[in-house]
């Protein structure tokens, strides 16, 4: 007796009041694109160098504008803390729940020491 196999259909959020937001393919596999060639160009930019401190000050400087235009609570911490200087009071954390802060940057697990 032959079976027939299901497809596995993405899960839907019934309960949700966001409504889903519509991606252009094409921009989207652009932006993988330039992200996953960032990302290698980096590392292998950094590995090949002699002087490995000059690199990563390069690409840290390179990259840290773009993640404090995509993480914008990172800046508003920033200048928060400079306001309250010598007044700590309640901040809100600069990224959103589910990240941590690490170097300034939001990320998906806790920061390495």
């Amino acid at each position: 007796m032959a079976t027939r196999s299901k497809k596995a259909k993405a899960p839907v959020k019934k309960d949700s009041k966001t409504p889903l937001k519509v991606t252009d393919p094409s921009q989207y596999i652009t932006l993988r694109t330039l992200l996953d060639s960032a990302e290698i160009g980096a590392l292998v930019y950094y590995l090949d160098a002699d002087d490995k401190h000059k690199r990563f000050d390069e690409i840290r400087q390179a990259l840290m504008p773009l993640i404090k235009l995509v993480w914008p609570g990172l800046q508003q911490a920033g200048s928060r803390k400079a306001e309250a200087y010598g007044d700590p009071g309640p901040e809100e954390p600069p990224c959103p729940p589910g990240y941590n802060e690490c170097d300034g940057c939001c990320v998906p697990y806790l920061c390495p020491n």
